[in-house]
């Protein structure tokens, strides 16, 4: 029927289950249902809405998570809090590892800990302590830019390689045109491209650290090397723990 809704409730499916949508408006599992089997979800034509909020998956669901846009039906199908889009997006992901679709797979995670996040802020918010409100959003800021916006929470090792290159630069940068910077070792009165040439050789070797100590920074320099050093360290542990996960896959 036109504009319908298929709904299950309080069933237990065992086997192969083949949803094929056709002028349907949206799918939703409620109220305890298990699955055991597979469940095959094809549409014909586009549909709105998917809800799996109520159902334990202990078997699959296939669905095509790029052709069915999968992320939107998820979030139009529902009523409830963060924590709710988490779980569902939490159950794709594990469908699509057992499924071996680990790009599917990626994709549900970042949304599953972007929601999870979310909730705990809206949690944190919640309260009537200004002091914990301050913290909830300081930690969710912080977790947003580390993990998310860096490297896709672990998901993304080019975004995270892309991020080092950035930090090199930008600390190339600050070495070579900021007044309170200094080195022994180098030419200070250099032209501009030669000291940029060298400013981010070393932001290079620090951040990978390397240390050749054939440039050494001087007074206050020493605490931007060392913050830089830091991030080298992080990142590239970063880098290699998300690289890692897609080559061993």
């Amino acid at each position: 029927m036109e504009g319908s809704i298929l709904i299950f409730k309080d069933c237990i499916l065992n086997t192969f289950l083949n949803i094929s949508l056709k002028g349907c408006k949206g799918i939703r599992f409620d109220s305890e249902v298990v699955n055991n089997g597979i469940i095959n979800i094809n549409a014909k034509n586009k549909f709105d809405f998917l809800s799996i909020e109520g159902l334990l998956n202990i078997g699959t669901i296939e669905i095509d998570w790029v052709k069915n846009n999968v992320k939107d039906l998820i979030i139009r199908g529902q009523c409830g809090s963060y924590l709710d889009l988490a779980k569902q997006f939490l159950i794709l992901k594990e469908s699509y590892n057992k499924l071996g679709y680990y790009d599917y797979e990626d994709e549900a995670y970042i949304l599953f800990k972007r929601y999870q996040m979310k909730n705990d802020l809206k949690e944190f918010l919640e309260y009537n302590n200004i002091f914990k409100k301050i913290w909830g959003l300081t930690k969710y800021l912080n977790k947003k830019i580390v993990f998310d916006y860096i490297g896709e929470f672990g998901m993304n090792p080019i975004r995270i390689g892309g991020s080092m290159f950035l930090v090199i630069l930008l600390f190339g940068i600050i070495y070579a045109f900021c007044p309170y910077i200094e080195f022994a070792g180098t030419n200070m009165h250099a032209d501009i491209l030669s000291k940029l040439y060298e400013s981010l050789y070393f932001s290079g070797i620090t951040f990978l650290t390397i240390g050749y100590g054939d440039i050494q920074p001087i007074g206050l320099t020493r605490i931007l090397t060392i913050i830089e050093g830091f991030l080298g360290l992080f990142l590239m542990s970063y880098f290699v723990v998300a690289f890692s996960r897609k080559v061993i896959r």
